[in-house]
């Protein structure tokens, strides 16, 4: 009897620890776009993507995590990972451009609210400046599949009842053999 207890407390104690596991990994997304800004009233509707602007996500929570990515050929940006707490979203061009946007956003990530959309920037080409090569990199901010925690606690159910079946069946197999 008491090594039923005991496998029944274990199987209970896996349970709990991978429901907090599966949890623990929640976290956001923060995404936005970069675009120029052709008449200088810090709004971008209609202005070309800007490819290559470094955007600066510094985390205000215990941490302290400071990420650096730069927009896609698209103008578009996204940190895809966001742990959760507040952020500070900056846009950080190089010489040819000016931000006339807000130059620091603030976010906050929490269970609730994991997808912040829309933090955009917009920027002014500096007077003088020239285009010379460019750089172009991977764009940042794919797709990722968030999930919710009525689906990290079915996940954990169905482990939990893998475990529980593959131990029925080796007890099953255990008595047969006595």
């Amino acid at each position: 009897m008491s090594k039923k207890v005991s496998i029944g407390l274990i199987l209970a104690l896996l349970l709990t620890l991978m429901a907090t596991a599966v949890q623990a990994q929640s976290g956001g997304s923060i995404r936005g776009n970069v675009r120029e800004d052709t008449n200088g009233d810090g709004k971008c509707t209609d202005g070309a993507a800007i490819v290559g602007m470094t955007i600066e996500f510094k985390s205000t929570h215990a941490e302290m995590v400071t990420v650096y990515l730069q927009s896609g050929s698209d103008g578009s940006y996204g940190l895809v990972a966001a742990g959760l707490g507040s952020w500070e979203v900056s846009a950080k061009p190089n010489s040819d451009y000016r931000i006339t946007s807000a130059k620091t956003v603030p976010v906050f990530i929490d269970e609730n609210q994991n997808l912040a959309l829309g933090i955009d920037f917009c920027a002014q080409k500096t007077s003088g400046s020239t285009t010379t090569g460019t750089t172009v990199l991977p764009q940042s901010g794919g797709v990722i599949p968030t999930q919710s925690p009525a689906q990290a606690l079915t996940l954990a159910a169905l482990l939990g009842g893998m475990l529980f079946v593959t131990g029925a069946g080796l007890e099953y197999r255990r008595r047969q053999n006595l």
